[in-house]
């Protein structure tokens, strides 16, 4: 089942979608550096995800 979700209307909801977002890119990012570098695919640390936010 597809829900489709509402209009982003405040400033705030499109911040967190931003956030949203960029965790997505930066974990299939890392997900790829990692692959082909031959490190697996294991989670972000915690360290990563501060550092990437800034």
């Amino acid at each position: 089942m597809h829900v489709s979700p509402g209009p982003i209307t405040t400033p705030q909801q499109a911040a967190q979608e931003r956030d949203t977002l960029l965790d997505l890119i930066a974990r299939g990012l890392y997900c790829t550096t990692a692959g082909t570098l031959g490190d697996g695919h294991g989670e972000l640390s915690a360290e990563s995800l501060e550092y990437r936010r800034g």
